[in-house]
């Protein structure tokens, strides 16, 4: 298991047209290449109603996300779940026994599967209601800045309806994140005065499922 800190995470929205003022920012601040590029791959879970969705979409201080990720075409999967609590985020990240094609994930959330014993600390008795509901994936490219702030580029953002298989591809907007630990908010704020877009509220999750028509959201 990944136990992770509490961390800041702010978002951008990309436009097409912002993406080469972008990267001669990055080249500006010596934001570097610190990892290869990879193709990202998550299934969101949620309940019936969509009460994740529904606190991401009204703001709630205090939210929570489930997702299970791989990466390019391995069959290494894992489980994740974010914690939001007000403007700080925590994610947990754990290793499954099963691989991607033994996995059944309509019933991954489920007493039967074994894998749950390992993080059953975080899980309570309306976890054994989450559905899939959605599955993302997009090009992940990874960068540095300094030693203590990650800064990463999603593009080629694609979103398809797990239970339809309804796909919506997004090639028009990129989402760049910056995350740190709060005691380099100072830092981070020097470095974004001149960044070439404005901050966003953009989950991937919300912005995949307003794309599917399962929420109105600009």
């Amino acid at each position: 298991m990944n136990n992770s800190i509490l961390r800041r995470e702010i978002k951008f929205i990309i436009n097409s047209m912002e993406t080469h003022l972008l990267k001669k920012w990055f080249s500006k601040k010596k934001i570097f290449y610190n990892y290869p590029k990879r193709k990202v791959n998550s299934i969101y879970y949620d309940h019936l109603k969509f009460h994740d969705l529904q606190s991401n979409l009204t703001g709630l201080a205090d939210r929570e996300k489930n997702r299970l990720r791989w990466y390019n075409d391995e069959q290494q999967i894992y489980f994740e779940k974010k914690i939001k609590l007000n403007f700080l985020s925590k994610k947990y990240t754990f290793k499954l026994e099963a691989s991607r094609k033994e996995l059944d994930y309509s019933l991954f959330f489920s007493y039967s599967n074994s894998d749950l014993d390992k993080f059953k600390n975080i899980l309570n008795t309306k976890s054994f209601l989450l559905k899939p509901t959605i599955l993302i994936n997009y090009q992940r490219e990874y960068f540095k800045y300094g030693k203590f702030i990650n800064v990463t580029l999603d593009t080629s953002i694609n979103f398809t309806d797990f239970e339809t298989k309804l796909k919506h591809i997004n090639n028009n907007r990129s989402i760049l994140e910056i995350k740190y630990d709060m005691k380099h908010e100072t830092k981070v704020n020097e470095l974004i005065k001149d960044l070439p877009t404005i901050q966003s509220r953009s989950s991937k999750y919300l912005l995949g499922m307003a794309s599917l028509v399962k929420v109105n959201y600009i």
